[in-house]
């Protein structure tokens, strides 16, 4: 550049006395600060070279200040955006009501993103792909019309869209018996305190402000499966643990408190199945099977079926029943098969529970 110069951390920028400051000389710095928020988030280097934002000052007096960006010559991977021609209909998971994308792994998670930069949602679906089958809508409507059709694990939004905005759609999620228990994670330029606030009223799980790292969102996403899982796996192995412990939401625990009325009142009854369950929840049956699929990982008949074991362990626990006439009293004929079941479902005879019990007081 022809001057001489001395590199200095921005730090040193904040650290000037008020009176010094000039009010164009504060616009650049927080400009070089936001740069290097983006370059930090974005830049991915696959050899490990560093990304460099460096400041500096002019030791002479007529030289403004100045920063330099330096980035490694050699980059193993580059981020390709606009490498190919895509369709709006390419990145919609459902082309109409009976056609979805082929399912290659049914056992990973199900995870819809919803975004109407279709260059951010095909980058987005191909970095996550390789862990959870990946859904896509380019706003809340079709994200809402998806929800009808498939049982997701976790729902990611951007906020700012067309027809339904990401806002809206955490609000009929969440306020939605069908879809309350899916976790939802918006993703915003949004920075403000009340931007976020807004987002958290709502019900959201996870707010993420953009630009992020790919990294820490596939870390938030694993972390909040991970404990949905571990809630859900404690339940059905914990004998008196009730089922609104799998409630994160006001809408579920209700919805739960009602589910476990009805199966309760009629625990001994052999016909209680998903139909009649349905017709009693005042649900279609592939809503409540998405919604009891979703909520406890579970199908209608198996939750029934653990209820019962529950019921039977909270009898057992009051030490006034033998273990046959409790197996009568939820519904099993033979008691040979509620004791199978038990042990299956708890780890642990009903003689050997009733035992534990009676040593622990």
């Amino acid at each position: 550049m022809g001057k001489a110069v001395e590199n200095i951390d921005s730090t040193e920028y904040l650290r000037v006395k008020s009176y010094r400051i000039d009010k164009s000389f504060v616009n650049a710095l927080i400009s070089i600060i936001l740069l290097k928020a983006v370059v930090t988030c974005y830049c991915t280097v696959g050899n490990g070279e560093p990304v460099i934002l460096r400041v500096g000052r002019c030791v002479t007096d007529d030289c403004q200040q100045f920063f330099l960006l330096s980035l490694p010559i050699h980059q193993d991977y580059q981020m390709d955006l606009k490498g190919e021609d895509y369709s709006k209909a390419d990145y919609l998971a459902w082309t109409d009501d009976n056609e979805v994308e082929a399912i290659e792994d049914p056992s990973k998670p199900f995870i819809m993103l919803v975004e109407d930069n279709l260059e951010i949602l095909n980058y987005l679906a191909r970095d996550l792909g390789g862990s959870y089958n990946i859904f896509r809508a380019s706003d809340g409507q079709q994200a809402i019309d998806l929800l009808q059709k498939e049982n997701f694990q976790l729902v990611i939004s951007d906020i700012m869209m067309p027809v339904m905005d990401g806002i809206e759609l955490c609000r009929k999620m969440k306020n939605d018996v069908r879809f309350s228990h899916i976790p939802i994670i918006l993703l915003t330029a949004k920075t403000s305190i009340k931007s976020k606030l807004e987002g958290l009223g709502e019900g959201a799980d996870a707010y993420i402000e953009k630009p992020f790292s790919l990294d820490f969102l596939s870390a938030q996403i694993a972390s909040m499966i991970k404990n949905r899982n571990i809630v859900k796996e404690y339940f059905a192995h914990s004998p008196l643990t009730h089922m609104k412990g799998i409630g994160f939401s006001k809408a579920d625990q209700n919805f739960l408190e009602q589910l476990n009325t009805i199966i309760s009142e009629r625990v001994t009854d052999s016909n209680l199945d998903v139909d009649l369950l349905s017709s009693l929840m005042n649900m279609s049956r592939p809503t409540l099977y998405r919604k009891i699929k979703g909520i406890s990982d579970m199908s209608p008949n198996e939750l029934i079926n653990l209820s019962r074991l529950k019921k039977a362990a909270a009898l057992l626990a009051e030490n006034n029943y033998k273990i046959n006439e409790v197996a009568d009293m939820v519904g099993y004929s033979v008691p040979s098969n509620f004791s199978r079941d038990f042990q299956k479902q708890f780890g642990m005879s009903p003689s050997a529970y009733v035992s534990g019990l009676q040593q622990s007081k």
